[in-house]
């Protein structure tokens, strides 16, 4: 019996944040980006999104499954804090990422391997929106 999972046995609630895309081409985003998913991974994340920031790239969220303010805080500093040109989102996912661009700089702090930053973003979220 399946009781929900495909066939790699994944119960979707796990599937681990990925970036993939070649110079160029397309920039996909996809998994969970969630505080629970990111863990450990949280620089290297951010590292393969800022890799591809400041090329004229088209950006796929369209295969993200989840997003929290910690997934959304990687994307946007990995973009340089600005939106890409050209980005394929789904409306959710733009309003997490739109609450995070909206952020104050204190918060934004400029050091991309701050591993108390993303504590910080989900305080502010919790007293604030």
């Amino acid at each position: 019996m399946n009781h929900g999972n495909d066939e790699s046995g994944n119960d979707g609630l796990t599937k681990k944040p990925s970036v993939s895309g070649k110079t160029g081409q397309a920039v996909v985003v996809s998994g969970i980006w969630r505080l629970g998913q990111i863990g450990a991974g949280y620089e290297t994340l951010y590292d393969e999104v800022s890799k591809y920031a400041h090329e004229e790239v088209e950006w796929d969220l369209t295969g993200i499954e989840g997003m929290d303010s910690v997934g959304a805080l990687m994307i946007w500093r990995g973009w340089g804090r600005k939106w890409p040109v050209h980005l394929n989102i789904r409306d959710a996912d733009r309003t997490v990422i739109e609450k995070i661009s909206r952020l104050p700089q204190p918060l934004m702090r400029s050091s991309s391997h701050d591993w108390l930053q993303p504590i910080v973003v989900i305080g502010y979220f919790i007293f604030f929106f």
